[in-house]
């Protein structure tokens, strides 16, 4: 199977990069879609139309988008952090022939105005339950799930030693999970 992940490269928890590696090693022809880019000369070009001319990142994402689907053909797309990619990516999908089913992994809370995107999205996977509440009060027409965030474990693994269970990992602060957590 093809499979073509999109997201953002380098988040803290690397969930882009560590998807691409579980997809490879299970044997399916796999790229990556990064909204930030690829090396540092593309990572500063998105960096300065993003501050200078932010519509036209959209368009110029947009347009590399089609490419990338035009040469690369995937039966599926996984969109790591759904809603963090620009409507512009979605709405290239609509001339994909053929169209891949889409997946929307989902990490973090989101406006109940993300429905457009959603749209375009076959079916949700959401790291919390509270998020499923979410997107069925918000009317998302897709199927919704919950998948626990997983881990790499050529990265992360049992090290020696008694297990400290009063730690709390937050990958990425928001004043919505400071207050959780208080």
């Amino acid at each position: 199977m093809k499979v073509l992940l999109v997201g953002k490269r380098g988040s803290i928890v690397l969930w882009l990069e560590n998807m691409a590696a579980a997809f490879r090693e299970a044997g399916h022809e796999t790229r990556m879609f990064a909204i930030n880019g690829f090396t540092p000369w593309d990572y500063l070009q998105v960096k300065l139309v993003k501050q200078f001319r932010k519509p036209a990142l959209d368009t110029l994402l947009a347009r590399q988008f089609e490419q990338a689907l035009r040469s690369f053909r995937p039966d599926l797309m996984l969109v790591v952090g759904a809603f963090g990619i620009p409507l512009a990516i979605y709405q290239t999908l609509a001339s994909a022939n053929p169209k891949p089913w889409v997946i929307g992994l989902v990490g973090d809370k989101f406006s109940t105005g993300e429905r457009a995107k959603a749209e375009f999205i076959d079916q949700f996977y959401f790291s919390d339950t509270f998020f499923i509440d979410l997107a069925t009060q918000a009317g998302f027409p897709s199927a919704l799930d919950y998948l626990p965030l997983a881990v790499n474990p050529r990265q992360f693994y049992p090290r020696p030693g008694t297990r400290i269970n009063e730690i709390l990992f937050i990958a990425n602060h928001t004043p919505y999970r400071e207050e959780l957590v208080r």
